[in-house]
């Protein structure tokens, strides 16, 4: 769900227990999606003894979709204003970046196929056919939006998905010519297999603004959830210490 690190100047516990730190000191927890914010906010209370000196230069939020396929999420993922993207074949599944950058990264992945192959017990709780597929957002350095740790339960509200989008290819008409269904059905194989963001990095702008408007649309809640409200929902829960299990 989410994972964050943050840095801490001059931050001390008391001048009886350890002296002062000097410069910066990293904190950094991983899979807290099992604590929750309280539990969080007491270790960092415990070590540095206030929470509002700290400074986040890392917060990932993600939201797990069970039953949605990572190639099929990443075909329908788009991301306005942005001009770095990626894709990685891997033993643990493929991973799409519809967004790429030192400030913020947009992941999709395959969840429970990477589960697997690192042996997780927590794989034994699907089904052989069950699929899980995470869609994370990852914020460093000056790409954080809200870097005072003693504010995080703000993240609450801030929209966390800001410049994504979702669409999905349209049933071919029956009025189309045979180039323009040619045309169509090489963009859905291409779509397919390195993702929408990916796919329109191989035209310009003009011709991929004229390919949207001809063969996409807002695809319907029974094609894709509404991801948003998904994911501050997953955000929303763990920052008021709701955990929903199984997590990893």
């Amino acid at each position: 769900m989410i994972s964050f690190g943050f840095s801490a100047r001059h931050c001390s516990r008391s001048r009886q227990a350890v002296p002062s730190f000097n410069g910066i000191n990293k904190l950094e927890f991983i899979q807290v999606a099992t604590l929750g914010l309280s539990r969080v906010e007491q270790i960092v209370k415990e070590i540095c003894g206030n929470l509002q000196e700290p400074t986040i230069y890392r917060v990932d939020w993600a939201v797990d979709l069970l039953g949605m396929d990572a190639r099929d999420l990443a075909a329908c993922s788009r991301v306005s204003g942005v001009q770095s993207s990626r894709l990685y074949h891997c033993r643990g599944g493929d991973s799409y970046y519809p967004h790429f950058s030192r400030e913020r990264t947009v992941l999709i992945y395959e969840k429970l196929k990477r589960l697997r192959s690192e042996g997780n017990p927590l794989a034994l709780v699907f089904k052989e056919d069950d699929q899980l597929t995470r869609l994370e957002v990852q914020f460093r350095a000056k790409g954080v939006p809200i870097r005072e740790f003693g504010q995080i339960r703000r993240y609450g509200d801030i929209e966390l998905l800001k410049g994504v989008s979702f669409l999905e290819l349209q049933q071919l008409r029956s009025t189309l010519k045979p180039q323009q269904r040619l045309a169509a059905e090489g963009l859905r194989s291409i779509v397919l297999e390195v993702g929408l963001q990916n796919a329109s990095k191989r035209f310009s702008a003009s011709e991929w603004q004229y390919l949207s408007k001809t063969y996409f649309k807002v695809p319907s809640k029974t094609i894709i959830p509404d991801i948003r409200v998904l994911m501050q929902k997953s955000a929303r829960d763990w920052l008021e210490n709701r955990i929903r299990f199984p997590r990893c």
